[in-house]
Protein backbone atom coordinates (compact mmCIF):
# COMPACT_ATOMS: atom_id res chain seq x y z
CA UNK A 1 0.00 0.00 0.00
CA UNK A 2 2.63 2.45 0.87
CA UNK A 3 4.40 2.02 -2.63
CA UNK A 4 0.84 2.92 -4.27
CA UNK A 5 0.63 5.88 -1.92
CA UNK A 6 3.57 6.82 -2.82
CA UNK A 7 3.75 6.59 -6.62
CA UNK A 8 0.19 7.96 -7.25
CA UNK A 9 1.23 10.39 -9.74
CA UNK A 10 3.16 7.98 -11.86
CA UNK A 11 1.10 5.10 -11.68
CA UNK A 12 -1.89 7.63 -12.96
CA UNK A 13 0.08 9.20 -15.17
CA UNK A 14 1.37 5.58 -16.75
CA UNK A 15 -2.46 4.63 -17.17
CA UNK A 16 -3.73 7.68 -18.93
CA UNK A 17 -0.63 7.06 -21.18
CA UNK A 18 -1.44 3.55 -21.37
CA UNK A 19 -5.06 4.59 -22.62
CA UNK A 20 -4.24 7.09 -24.84
CA UNK A 21 -1.96 4.48 -26.71
CA UNK A 22 -4.53 1.88 -26.88
CA UNK A 23 -6.95 4.47 -28.32
CA UNK A 24 -4.44 5.94 -31.13
CA UNK A 25 -3.85 2.06 -31.98
CA UNK A 26 -7.37 1.57 -32.08
CA UNK A 27 -7.91 4.53 -34.76
CA UNK A 28 -4.89 3.54 -36.61
CA UNK A 29 -6.00 -0.11 -37.04
CA UNK A 30 -9.75 1.46 -38.37
CA UNK A 31 -8.08 3.92 -40.71
CA UNK A 32 -5.99 1.16 -42.39
CA UNK A 33 -9.13 -1.36 -42.67
CA UNK A 34 -11.22 1.06 -44.21
CA UNK A 35 -8.51 1.93 -47.11
CA UNK A 36 -8.04 -1.48 -47.82
CA UNK A 37 -11.20 -1.38 -49.68
CA UNK A 38 -10.41 -0.34 -53.37
CA UNK A 39 -13.68 -1.81 -54.69
CA UNK A 40 -17.15 -0.71 -54.58
CA UNK A 41 -19.74 -3.60 -54.17
CA UNK A 42 -20.83 -3.11 -57.63
CA UNK A 43 -17.18 -3.78 -59.06
CA UNK A 44 -16.77 -6.85 -56.98
CA UNK A 45 -20.13 -7.85 -58.02
CA UNK A 46 -19.09 -7.22 -61.75
CA UNK A 47 -15.97 -9.45 -61.35
CA UNK A 48 -17.35 -12.49 -60.07
CA UNK A 49 -20.15 -12.27 -62.28
CA UNK A 50 -18.22 -12.11 -65.22
CA UNK A 51 -15.55 -14.40 -63.84
CA UNK A 52 -17.66 -17.18 -62.34
CA UNK A 53 -21.03 -16.35 -64.50
CA UNK A 54 -24.53 -16.25 -62.59
CA UNK A 55 -26.09 -13.43 -60.45
CA UNK A 56 -24.83 -12.78 -56.95
CA UNK A 57 -27.94 -13.26 -53.87
CA UNK A 58 -26.05 -11.74 -51.28
CA UNK A 59 -22.48 -10.02 -50.42
CA UNK A 60 -20.64 -9.51 -46.77
CA UNK A 61 -17.19 -7.67 -46.00
CA UNK A 62 -14.75 -9.55 -43.84
CA UNK A 63 -12.62 -7.65 -42.05
CA UNK A 64 -9.12 -9.64 -41.10
CA UNK A 65 -6.05 -8.26 -39.64
CA UNK A 66 -4.10 -7.49 -42.88
CA UNK A 67 -6.46 -7.83 -45.63
CA UNK A 68 -10.74 -7.05 -46.09
CA UNK A 69 -12.19 -9.73 -48.36
CA UNK A 70 -15.81 -9.31 -49.95
CA UNK A 71 -17.60 -13.00 -49.34
CA UNK A 72 -19.98 -13.81 -52.16
CA UNK A 73 -23.18 -16.06 -52.63
CA UNK A 74 -23.93 -16.87 -56.02
CA UNK A 75 -26.20 -19.03 -58.12
CA UNK A 76 -24.32 -19.80 -61.30
CA UNK A 77 -25.42 -20.36 -64.70
CA UNK A 78 -26.34 -24.14 -63.62
CA UNK A 79 -28.51 -22.91 -60.89
CA UNK A 80 -25.71 -24.39 -58.43
CA UNK A 81 -24.39 -22.01 -55.41
CA UNK A 82 -21.58 -20.75 -55.55
CA UNK A 83 -19.45 -18.67 -52.61
CA UNK A 84 -16.91 -16.73 -53.71
CA UNK A 85 -14.07 -14.53 -51.94
CA UNK A 86 -12.11 -11.38 -53.51
CA UNK A 87 -9.68 -9.55 -52.35
CA UNK A 88 -11.55 -5.97 -51.50
CA UNK A 89 -7.55 -3.91 -52.22
CA UNK A 90 -6.61 -5.55 -55.65
CA UNK A 91 -10.25 -6.81 -56.83
CA UNK A 92 -8.58 -10.51 -57.33
CA UNK A 93 -11.05 -13.96 -56.42
CA UNK A 94 -9.11 -15.62 -53.73
CA UNK A 95 -11.24 -18.55 -53.31
CA UNK A 96 -14.08 -20.01 -55.25
CA UNK A 97 -16.34 -22.65 -53.71
CA UNK A 98 -18.73 -24.66 -55.74
CA UNK A 99 -21.87 -26.52 -53.66
CA UNK A 100 -22.52 -29.85 -54.90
Amino acid sequence: MEFIQKHKKKIIVGLIALIILVIAVTVLLFQSIATRINYSREQIIEIAENQVGGKVTEIDVEHEIFNTYYELTMIDDNHHEVEVVIDASDGTIVEIDYDD
